[in-house]
């Protein structure tokens, strides 16, 4: 039996993405001649003749990738991110469309048909690990798409926060602040952002005390709960510490919980250093000094690169520091020592 041939069939063939084969048959004029010549030559070949559609708004497809034992959390990180490529999606009259599941589910079924089925022209894959086979059948089929904050098969196609960089930006400002003994509670331990805020902070600190969230033996990922018991077991390792950095919101919380029930003054036995902003931080009480990591900016960052592959426009280098940035906010967790 023959099979089918599809514009996902041509742009394999041709080694292009689907949408560049579109193009191609449309005589699009983003296209050069010789790009839309060989890929008319080999469509005939194919006798493929495309179907008359109406025109299409471009749509944006982005995997929400579930893991084990984790319920799907709209946390101020996610919803952050997805701020930032929906006002992309907007400014450019784009639609957008959210996909929750799992790496095994996705990896299983045919998700190159199941994108088409829904109009999808291009992914963006948030929270995606080791098991995120899925996006080698993306980069097989020359289907558009840009890892967020993770690992590509292609590496240009991916954008990222510098995670080294935050945490050394954390431990230069807290030895600014006169404070040579310090901690960091590292939640989650076990993905790539904790391991490189932990490199970048033991580059300021080389002899800090360290606590990561796997150690804890939680029955499941907690963060509140991490950073209580991470607190106490700093306070533990490292008598006499001064300063806590812990890798999010919810530990962080949890940090100044359990320094409160010892009776530990916030900021004036111990400062706590946080990292991302979110609008809570800034009216809890105390309110929380953090390095400030523009989530809505890289969301915006991953759909215009994704957006541009779209186009078949050849993707730069992955999004650097520099591009992105962070700054420290100083609030009432943190203060200076005296000499």
């Amino acid at each position: 039996m023959s099979t089918k041939t599809t514009i996902y069939t041509l742009s394999r063939i041709a080694k292009v993405s689907p949408s560049t084969v579109s193009k191609a048959l449309k005589n699009s004029p983003e296209l050069s001649e010789e790009m839309r010549r060989e890929i008319q030559k080999i469509a005939a070949e194919m006798n493929f003749r495309p179907r008359a559609v109406r025109s299409k708004i471009p749509c944006i497809g982005v995997l929400v990738q579930q893991h084990e034992n984790i319920p799907l959390d709209f946390n101020q990180y996610l919803s952050s991110v997805l701020e930032g490529i929906a006002e992309y999606c907007h400014a450019e009259k784009l639609t957008m469309t959210l996909i929750a599941g799992s790496a095994e589910e996705w990896t299983r079924y045919d998700l190159i048909k199941e994108l088409g089925r829904r109009g999808i022209d291009g992914v963006l894959a948030i929270r995606t690990n080791e098991e995120s086979g899925y996006l080698e059948t993306l980069e097989r089929n020359n289907f558009p798409y840009c890892v967020i904050n993770g690992t590509a098969p292609d590496r240009k196609k991916s954008v990222s926060v510098d995670f080294s960089g935050i945490g050394r930006t954390a431990g230069e400002y807290l030895r600014g602040l006169g404070h040579t003994k310090a901690g960091i509670l590292v939640s989650p331990s076990d993905a790539r952002g904790g391991r490189e805020r932990l490199s970048g902070f033991l580059e300021a600190y080389p002899d800090a005390a360290v606590v990561r969230e796997s150690e804890l033996a939680l029955e499941k990922p907690d963060g509140f709960l991490a950073g209580v018991l991470g607190a106490e077991k700093l306070l533990e390792r490292a008598p006499g510490l001064t300063a806590i950095f812990a890798t999010g919101l919810e530990p962080a919380l949890g940090v100044i919980n359990a320094l409160k029930r010892r009776s530990v003054r916030v900021p004036e036995d111990i400062s706590v250093l946080s990292c991302d902003d979110f609008p809570v931080m800034a009216y809890m009480s105390p309110t929380l000094s953090t390095v400030a990591v523009p989530l809505k900016l890289l969301g915006n960052a991953a759909a215009g690169k994704l957006h541009r592959l779209m186009r078949g426009v050849v993707p730069r280098a992955t999004v650097t520091r520099a591009e992105l940035g962070e700054r420290i906010i100083e609030r009432a967790t943190t203060r200076k020592l005296r000499s």
